[in-house]
C-alpha cells in the first residue's frame, strides 16, 4: 500500500521533514532542488513512523465527540471547562461571567457564535502572548494574524508575520505560550534544527513538557 503525501512544500529548508498533522494529513517538506526520487525514499524509510502517527491521529479524530450545543454541555476557554446555560431575554448573543450564557432563541446558531465570540477572544489573548515574549527576548516580527486554521496551531513566515489559530484561546495559557514561543523562534531559526530547539528552550524551559501535552491532548480542545 502506497502512502499519500497530502500536501508537499518546498522551500530553502536543507533536509526533509515530516508532519502528521491533527487530521491525520501528511505534510512532506523539502528542499527547493530535492528530487521526488528522494522524497520517495525518504518517506520508504520512515514508512513505519508515518503508518503509527496517521493511526494514532486517526484514532484521536474518531474519540472527539462533536457538540450539540445544549444548555448543560461544557466548553473550553483557557483550558478551563464552563457550562452553557440557556436565558430568556438575553440581549447579548453571548455572554461569559464563570460560564457561558445564550439565548435559547439562539440556540440553534449557537456554534457560529461560539466561534466569532472565540475569535473575539483569540485577538485579544494571543497577541498579548506575542508581545509579552517578543519584548522579553528582543525579537521584532511584522505582523499577527488569527486564524481559522485546522491543521496548524501556528506558523511564521519567511518574512516575520505570525500566524495562529482561534482555536489557541481553548487551550491552557501554558501551552498557548509553547505555541507562541515555537513560532517565535522561528523568526531566528526559520527550520526545526537542533538551533530552534535550543532557542525554543532558552525561551521556555519546559516545553517538552507543554509540547508534550499539546499532541497528547490538543485534539480534544474543539468545537
Amino acid at each position: 500500500m502506497s502512502i499519500k503525501i497530502n500536501k508537499l512544500i518546498r522551500s530553502r529548508r536543507r533536509s526533509i521533514s515530516l508532519e502528521i498533522t491533527r487530521d491525520a494529513q501528511l505534510v512532506v517538506r523539502i528542499p527547493k532542488y530535492a528530487s521526488l526520487s528522494d522524497v520517495k525514499r525518504f518517506i520508504l524509510e520512515k514508512r513505519g513512523w508515518i503508518e503509527k502517527k496517521i493511526a494514532e491521529a486517526g484514532e484521536k479524530i474518531n474519540k472527539h465527540t462533536p457538540k450539540k450545543f445544549v444548555s448543560g454541555e461544557k466548553f473550553y476557554y483557557l483550558g478551563e471547562k464552563y457550562i452553557l446555560k440557556s436565558t430568556k431575554g438575553q440581549s447579548t448573543k453571548l455572554e461569559f461571567n464563570n460560564g457561558f450564557f445564550i439565548s435559547e432563541n439562539d440556540l440553534p446558531y449557537a456554534k457560529n457564535i461560539f466561534i466569532k465570540w472565540y475569535k473575539r477572544q483569540s485577538k485579544i489573548n494571543i497577541p498579548k502572548r506575542v508581545r509579552w515574549y517578543a519584548n522579553l527576548h528582543k525579537l521584532d516580527y511584522k505582523k499577527i494574524r488569527i486564524t481559522s486554521a485546522s491543521r496548524r496551531w501556528g506558523s511564521c513566515t519567511i518574512q516575520g508575520n505570525l500566524n495562529f489559530t482561534w482555536k489557541l484561546v481553548l487551550l491552557p495559557i501554558k501551552v498557548l505560550d509553547y505555541v507562541v514561543v515555537h513560532e517565535l523562534a522561528h523568526l531566528l531559526q526559520h527550520n526545526h534544527s537542533k538551533k530552534f530547539w535550543s532557542e525554543v528552550e532558552r525561551m521556555l524551559p519546559d516545553y517538552k513538557e507543554r509540547r508534550k501535552w499539546l499532541r497528547k491532548n490538543g485534539e480534544e480542545y474543539t468545537i
